[in-house]
């Protein structure tokens, strides 16, 4: 879950398929957006910056990063449906409340723990909304024909 994190995936990604040996596997779990998502969406935009994730790749971006470092896809698995969803209501609720909080406390050592909160919340939107996936990726750097 750092690939999000990271504020140039495909150089993460170059780096560490750089530390596999022939053979080796890289494994990415982490949130995913659709291709289709843009990056204006309120929810997308308030979870990148609540959990400070500048330049989040999508699946495209992935495969094709792994594919120019060497790397082959071999499993990809939807996570999502294993993501325990709270009820809409329940979620809209925490929103609400944690905006108050994100107002009242900006300015003191607790924003930056109400942002990440809000970050997560906006991730459960997506998640909720069908534009965001959890998703396990399993690539192998090839072997070396030598």
């Amino acid at each position: 879950e750092s690939l999000a994190h990271s504020p140039d995936p495909r150089i993460t990604i170059a780096n560490w398929a750089a530390a596999l040996h022939p053979g080796g596997r890289l494994v990415v779990v982490d949130d995913v957006p659709f291709d289709t998502l843009a990056d204006s969406d309120a929810d997308f935009s308030g979870f990148r910056a609540g959990w400070q994730c500048p330049a989040i790749a999508r699946r495209e971006a992935i495969v094709s990063s792994l594919s120019d470092s060497g790397l082959t896809l071999e499993r990809e698995v939807d996570l999502t449906p294993l993501v325990r969803q709270r009820s809409e209501v329940w979620l809209e609720r925490l929103v609400r409340i944690n905006r108050r909080a994100r107002a009242l406390l900006a300015w003191t050592g607790a924003g930056q723990l109400i942002d990440s909160l809000h970050g997560g919340l906006m991730l459960e939107r997506l998640y909720r909304r069908g534009v965001m996936r959890y998703r396990l990726v399993l690539a192998r750097r090839v072997e070396s024909s030598g």
